[in-house]
């Protein structure tokens, strides 16, 4: 196996990585914001929602 080769392999699994984890952030703001309309109505929620998303999107 070649140098170019494992970097590729190394390239690929951190590009997998990282959108895994981007899919996660996607899918914990969804889950949030799911929950927080069944059970509070009004500006609050969407305040909430606006802060949570800021936090995990920050790296």
């Amino acid at each position: 196996m070649s140098y170019d080769f494992l970097r590729d392999i190394d390239r690929i699994g951190m590009d997998a990585y990282k959108q895994g984890e981007e899919d996660a952030k996607k899918r914990a703001i969804e889950i949030l914001a799911s929950v927080l309309e069944n059970w509070v109505h009004g500006g609050d929620a969407d305040c909430i929602i606006a802060e949570f998303e800021e936090e995990l999107m920050k790296k």
